[in-house]
């Protein structure tokens, strides 16, 4: 991965794309990539399901998911 860019990021800034929200930090390449892509990358993360799920969700235009 490229180097990453910190920051708690407004979402609109990402066009509804919540990711930084959820985690805090975004790759480069998160701004380069369209939706398929993302979620490929949210399957490849090594975080907790729930942290996976609620990516997922934000990315699919939800504010929460469930348990």
């Amino acid at each position: 991965m490229s180097r990453l860019i910190y920051g708690r990021l407004s979402s609109e800034a990402f066009r509804g794309i919540q990711y930084p929200a959820v985690m805090g930090l975004v790759t480069e390449e998160w701004l380069n990539v369209g939706r398929a892509q993302r979620l490929l990358m949210i399957a490849n993360m090594s975080c907790s399901t729930r942290a996976r799920r609620l990516i997922w969700a934000r990315d699919m235009g939800r504010d929460t998911v469930g348990v």
